[in-house]
């Protein structure tokens, strides 16, 4: 091996490249060294996976969305024996899966593909057994 050794190669990896004025260490029992965006980065995150752009939310506009989605009263639940279960054709709904209850946003439901795979999700397609419930998309006001 032709490269030389450096103290980087001593560290974990989750700390390879860090740099110490972006870490602290947390107060809990572990004094684990953690990043001080920590907080920052976990809202992006959450405002990515629920499809917001930066323009469009402040705090109060997240914390609203999850709510609407953790909101488990007006869920319905199907049987494809009975159509009137069924989502709304070409609308689009939020899916509760059925094999370990995760919610897929932005879905929608193609009732031509019943025999198949109905629910499509960013491209992927789901059969309808893997799914349990489903309700309409909320609407997301934002907080003044």
């Amino acid at each position: 091996m032709s490269r030389k050794v450096t103290e980087a190669d001593f560290r974990f990896p989750e700390f390879r490249d860090a740099k110490v004025e972006e870490y602290e260490w947390r107060s809990d029992d572990d004094e684990k060294p953690m990043r001080k965006d920590r907080w920052e980065r976990g809202i992006r995150s959450i405002v990515s996976i629920l499809g917001l752009v930066r323009a469009e939310w402040e705090i109060p506009d997240i914390v609203n969305k999850v709510r609407q989605l953790a909101d488990c009263d007006d869920w319905t639940y199907f049987d494809p024996d009975y159509p009137d279960t069924m989502p709304p054709i070409s609308r689009r709904v939020m899916f509760k899966s059925a094999t370990d209850n995760s919610i897929l946003d932005n879905c929608l439901f193609d009732q031509d593909l019943i025999l198949g795979s109905p629910v499509e999700w960013n491209g992927y397609y789901f059969p309808l057994y893997d799914m349990k419930a489903w309700k309409e998309m909320p609407v997301v006001l934002r907080a003044d």
